[in-house]
């Protein structure tokens, strides 16, 4: 609803831009997990799914508005959190930043646009054009892991940040570091166009379903992990589609809201949860 507002105010004054950031010491370690266990143990499917959808359309504002929208992450900038930050124009990162989707260590996906957005930024990369379905694999170890970057200059190389983003070493300098770079991009500023994406489905998944059965006999995943790797990689290939269907950007937001249903109505997730917000580790299972 902030987000919302934020761009609502600044549509409707004619202000220059938005910046969003934190005055806690962490940017955001994403959607609290105690709402949405709550939720599933109510069976709350419908507030679930409509709590997402409401989230993924305040990001897909924020990427889309007739004005330049920044983060400006200190700290933890994770799952929900991340998902904010990757889908604004740019980024003023502290040096500290620490940034990632770990949502697969709570038997989840990310559903805010996440996956979307990975997706779209390796998509774009010169080598991955040469093999398309490179673009998920990369985007399916990235998030499969629970990878997270210590620092901006990690974080560029994973591409959840862009080389056009700004890292900051003093973070009392973000905020006014943000200022500049509205200051200097509002006249030329236009937003993105939607992007289309093609995905192998099926060609890819039989791929990630090898990592998977490999990482399972190694024992580095068990039964859940399985589930939710498949659950992950039919998402990133596209679902049921091939390199030759072209996607639009709603059709991956349904996706990865219908997956994050499928998974947190499985009880081996809600276990996840729960151990995670008992004891903060992930549980293997």
């Amino acid at each position: 609803d902030g987000l919302f507002r934020a761009c609502d105010i600044c549509q409707n004054n004619k202000y220059d831009g938005v910046v969003i950031a934190n005055e806690g010491m962490q940017f955001s370690a994403g959607v609290n997990l105690n709402f949405f266990y709550e939720m599933a143990l109510t069976k709350q499917w419908k507030k679930i799914d409509d709590f997402l959808y409401h989230f993924q359309q305040a990001c897909k504002q924020l990427k889309y508005s007739y004005f330049p929208v920044i983060a400006a992450p200190s700290g933890l900038a994770i799952g929900g959190g991340y998902e904010v930050v990757a889908q604004t124009d740019f980024v003023v990162a502290h040096s500290n930043s620490i940034m990632g989707l770990v949502e697969p260590l709570v038997g989840l996906i990310p559903a805010g646009g996440g996956c979307k957005e990975m997706l779209r930024r390796w998509l774009e990369d010169t080598e991955v054009k040469k093999t398309p379905e490179l673009a998920s694999l990369k985007v399916f170890n990235l998030i499969g892991y629970a990878t997270t970057m210590d620092s901006p200059a990690k974080s560029t190389k994973a591409k959840f940040l862009r080389k056009n983003d700004v890292m900051v070493m003093c973070r009392d300098r973000l905020i006014a570091e943000a200022d500049k770079l509205i200051t200097k991009t509002r006249e030329s500023y236009q937003p993105p166009k939607e992007a289309i994406f093609k995905l192998s489905g099926n060609a890819v998944m039989s791929d990630m379903i090898s990592i998977l059965e490999e990482l399972k006999e190694k024992n580095i995943i068990a039964e859940h992990g399985m589930e939710v790797g498949k659950k992950l990689g039919y998402m990133l290939s596209g679902g049921n589609t091939d390199i030759y269907t072209p996607l639009t950007e709603k059709q991956l937001y349904d996706l990865e809201r219908e997956v994050f249903l499928e998974l947190i109505k499985q009880s081996p997730t809600q276990m996840r949860i729960k151990h995670t917000l008992d004891t903060g580790k992930p549980l293997l299972n």
